[in-house]
Parts: C-alpha cells; sequence; structure tokens
C-alpha cells in the first residue's frame, strides 16, 4: 500500500486540484454534480493504468508479465496487481493508452466534450486523464524511458519538439477547463 501512495502521491493531487479548479469555476448547484466532478477527476487519476490490463488480457497476453498479471486478478489480489504494474512497466513496449496519439485524441476529445451536453462525470474525467496522462509523460521522461511514447513515430523526437507538444497539450487542458460548460 505504501509503494501505490508514493507512486500514485503526485497524481492524486494533480487529480485533486484538477477537481478544485472545476469545482470553483463550473459548479452550479446540487451534491449530484460535486460528486460527478470528484469521482471524475479521481477515476482519471487510475485510467491510464488500465494499459496494463488491456495488454495482458487483449494485445500480449503469453508473455511472463501477462500472466502474473492475470494470477494477481485471479487470487483478487489487486493492490498486488498494481504493484506488480508499477515495478515492471517498463517491461511493456508500445503502450495503448500511454503514448502520445493517445494524448493527442484525449486532446481533440476533451476539447469537444467541454462544449457539449453530456454529464459533468465524463468531462471531469476526460479532463483528468489528459493532465494525468501528461505527467505520466514527464514521469517517464525524467526516467528516460519515453521513447515508447512516441511509437508512432519513426524516431523519438528532440527536446525542442517534446516542450512544444507538452505545452500545447498544457494549453488545451487550460482551453477545456476555460470552455466547460
Amino acid at each position: 500500500m505504501n509503494n501505490l501512495f508514493r507512486y500514485y502521491r503526485l497524481q492524486i493531487v494533480i487529480s485533486l486540484s484538477l477537481m478544485v479548479v472545476l469545482i470553483s469555476q463550473v459548479y452550479r448547484n446540487g451534491y449530484l454534480e460535486l460528486l460527478l466532478i470528484v469521482f471524475g477527476c479521481l477515476l482519471g487519476t487510475f485510467f491510464l493504468d488500465l494499459d496494463y490490463f488491456i495488454n495482458a488480457y487483449l494485445i500480449d497476453s503469453e508473455t511472463e508479465f501477462a500472466k502474473l498479471l492475470k494470477d494477481y486478478v485471479k487470487n483478487k489480489d489487486f493492490l498486488g496487481a498494481f504493484n506488480y504494474t508499477i515495478y515492471h512497466a517498463n517491461e511493456i513496449k508500445n503502450k495503448t493508452l500511454n503514448s502520445a496519439i493517445f494524448q493527442v485524441c484525449m486532446a481533440i476529445f476533451s476539447l469537444y466534450l467541454v462544449r457539449n451536453p453530456v454529464s459533468t462525470f465524463y468531462k471531469a474525467l476526460v479532463i483528468s486523464i489528459l493532465l494525468n496522462s501528461i505527467y505520466r509523460f514527464f514521469y517517464f521522461y525524467i526516467q528516460n524511458e519515453h521513447q515508447d511514447w512516441f511509437w508512432v513515430l519513426k524516431e523519438t523526437p528532440g527536446k525542442i519538439f517534446i516542450g512544444i507538444y507538452n505545452f500545447i497539450l498544457i494549453l488545451i487542458v487550460g482551453l477545456s477547463i476555460f470552455l466547460y460548460i
């Protein structure tokens, strides 16, 4: 449990900060709307970890990583499964959700979603996923494990491209909050 807290503490702070901003900017009335914002922001913290389960169950189910992760889930040891994914995340290459292509899709989707009359939960969830995805990229970048993030490109882009790319993503998060209806 301590390892999970250490790994997720900054992501939870990011989600809680987003939650405070959304509540202060867009909260209109009712406890249901408030709860939907809270749950959307907090669920967005853990959404990107579905990547490891998608890989284990759908994409590459015969690897040692997949077999051990399935054993954790089969034994209902979900904390163990999350701990396992934390320590062995670098064994998975070409991730689906932890990638630049997913970030671009989420950025476009967040701008689309905040301007439409859908549930507050979905809007908060999508913005939280995008914001946590930006953090997750920086986490991998600092550990020099960001090359797989751009698997769709032939080669890993340079620092200037990465800086501009992440700046644009952060602007899109801000714009999504600004346009939030």
